[in-house]
């Protein structure tokens, strides 16, 4: 056992970060998608984007192998056909047009975005499949702002953002309150 001063409180190991994840498109509620899902991983191998991948245990063990889009690694490319809800064997993920796709809200921290110090910035705006509608231009030195009404939650400003850690997240649609 290692010696501590007497007022020195031994050091507590950090808290490991999980990443946000969101659920494919067409997801039915969290709970009832828990309870459907069969974890079959078509879903999955549907993506030819290799955006979903199925969750680790380090997410838990009842969320082990359920598919999940982890925007950090790689975000949703929105596909007209939305193959991974058409392969969905189960009904845990529904068929969607692709147009009432939601799979969260895009999230800027304010303080981190370099736009209202002064500094030019339109990545995430570039990225965006909905420029203009989803995300646009908060004006000079304004952060660009987010329409919650209008974003997917597809993910693809988060590595747009030139900055790491990027100052985006997305918050699945199951957290965010429009």
């Amino acid at each position: 056992m290692f010696r501590t001063e007497q007022n020195e409180k031994p050091a507590q190991p950090k808290p490991r970060t999980i990443p946000p994840f969101l659920r494919p498109p067409g997801a039915i509620e969290e709970n009832d998608f828990l309870a459907t899902c069969d974890r079959s991983g078509h879903c999955v191998e549907a993506c030819h984007q290799d955006s979903i991948l199925p969750l680790t245990f380090r997410f838990g063990p009842e969320l082990k192998q359920t598919p999940a889009i982890i925007p950090e690694i790689r975000a949703c490319f929105v596909c007209d056909d939305v193959p991974c809800a058409q392969a969905c064997p189960s009904g845990a993920l529904t068929s969607i047009p692709v147009q009432e796709l939601r799979l969260g809200t895009a999230i800027i921290d304010q303080s981190r975005c370099v736009v209202p110090k002064g500094e030019e910035c339109s990545a995430c705006i570039d990225a965006c499949p909905k420029p203009g509608d989803a995300i646009f231009a908060g004006g000079k030195n304004l952060a660009p702002i987010v329409n919650p009404t209008n974003c997917t939650g597809c993910g693809l400003c988060v590595p747009a953002c030139p900055f790491e850690p990027s100052v985006i997240r997305v918050h699945p649609a199951w957290t965010v309150q429009v």
